[in-house]
């Protein structure tokens, strides 16, 4: 009886049980501008410019070219007093100055950008997205692997004793 006892105790504590995240970051953007990639940071989801040196350095389907961005530095801090933290966003496509905001500047240099005529080896146009992100789910399978543990170790209990 006092087994019993024990092991609901410990299968209600288990079935409580949820995984504690220390660092939690919001997904990143999935709409950005050509030559720019979806990031995210604990200031919350931008869009970071895709700069590159050559076409090799570019997922399939983009090449490197020279295009303009407006891009802004932002600068954030997680907690206050904390430490101080910048990134660069790019905001939106520019052909001069005035076409960004005042907080931004338009700068051109090398960027990854979509090639809208690439085509695969065998001639098929390639799909374009923003971001072929997922998130995974987290959490649910930790109560689930603490009862198939109990349940185990207490067949094992019995078929112990009766093999005594």
């Amino acid at each position: 009886m006092k087994y019993i006892r024990l092991l609901t105790v410990l299968l209600m504590a288990i079935a409580f049980i949820k995984p504690a995240f220390a660092d939690v970051v919001p997904p990143p953007k999935k709409s950005c501008p050509a030559g720019s990639t979806g990031a995210s940071s604990h200031d919350g989801p931008y869009c970071a410019p895709a700069t590159c040196k050559s076409s090799k350095e570019c997922k399939i389907g983009y090449v490197c070219q020279d295009q303009p961005l407006c891009l802004k530095t932002v600068i954030y801090r997680v907690r206050e007093g904390g430490a101080r933290y910048e990134y660069i966003e790019a905001t939106g496509i520019c052909k001069d100055r005035s076409a960004c905001n005042e907080l931004s500047s338009c700068k051109t240099a090398k960027r990854c950008i979509p090639n809208k005529d690439s085509k695969t080896e065998d001639g098929i146009k390639l799909q374009y997205s923003s971001c072929g992100c997922s998130q995974a789910q987290a959490g649910s399978a930790y109560p689930l692997l603490g009862i198939f543990s109990l349940l185990f170790l207490a067949l094992f209990r019995k078929k112990s004793k009766s093999e005594q």
